[in-house]
């Protein structure tokens, strides 16, 4: 893990031994980028049960900021990122990891941000079920790392997507010197050696990235990235197959009439 970006910027080095120092709890990392359409459920559905929520916004141009001031929680933290990613995709590692550019540098920087014995990743487009909080305190009483899923939900109304389940994740961690996040070939990876873990039985959110609008649903993506094949294949995902019948956060009670 690269603590020193080769650009100079100091103030956006990564902490020198961030894992020290932590109280019991957890934190939640969430990088935002324009994430105004579904970032306030989100946020909320995890506030009950995270200790902080650090929300790293990475050159936000909508409304996302104004969403989560509005929510007027003491446990929100906002940071500013200034630097855009390298898109994702075949190639990805082709990049220096040493760089403000690189997608796993600003994840890892985005964790050292958290003050918390253990990191959740979460997404601006993720909606957790109520139960999830309890079982997430209980698991990581057991294992260092617990993986769990989503249900994808598409376009407006609530359909499952092709892939009903998105992958099983490595969601919350104890933050050790050995978990932080790595370069793929295709997008970032979670490093972390030796460390028991453990996965929930069953689906812990909802997940709207095909709800949101084209442009947000694909703005880590290359531009030109329709022709490629890694893409389409993805892309696959967006088309609704089902209704979806299955139980709703409280966080959405009254959003799907």
């Amino acid at each position: 893990m690269k603590l020193v970006n080769r650009e100079g910027f100091r103030e956006f080095n990564i902490r020198y031994r961030w894992w020290e120092g932590r109280e019991d709890g957890i934190s939640a990392a969430v990088r935002l980028r324009n994430e105004e359409e579904w970032v306030e459920p989100a946020i909320r559905s995890i506030l009950p049960w995270c200790d902080e929520v650090v929300a790293a916004l990475q050159c936000c141009t909508d409304r996302t900021e104004e969403v989560l001031r509005s929510i007027d929680d003491p446990k929100i933290r906002i940071v500013h990122y200034p630097f855009l990613s390298h898109p994702n995709g075949p190639g990805h590692d082709q990049h220096p990891d040493d760089s403000v550019y690189d997608r796993s540098y600003f994840y890892n920087w985005t964790l050292a941000q958290t003050r918390f014995s253990h990191a959740l990743k979460w997404d601006g487009d993720m909606v957790a079920f109520d139960w999830l909080g309890i079982d997430l305190k209980l698991a990581s009483a057991r294992s260092d790392i617990v993986r769990f899923n989503g249900i994808d939900i598409v376009g407006p109304g609530l359909n499952l997507g092709v892939r009903h389940h998105t992958a099983m994740d490595p969601r919350l961690f104890l933050v050790t010197p050995e978990t932080f996040y790595t370069q793929g070939a295709r997008c970032e990876q979670f490093s972390a050696r030796r460390l028991p873990s453990e996965a929930l039985d069953m689906p812990a959110y909802l997940h709207f990235k095909w709800s949101k609008s084209r442009a947000s649903a694909t703005k880590s993506w290359p531009g030109g990235w329709e022709s490629l094949e890694h893409f389409q294949k993805i892309m696959e995902r967006s088309v609704p197959v089902a209704p979806y019948n299955g139980p709703l956060p409280a966080v959405l009670a009254g959003r799907f009439a």
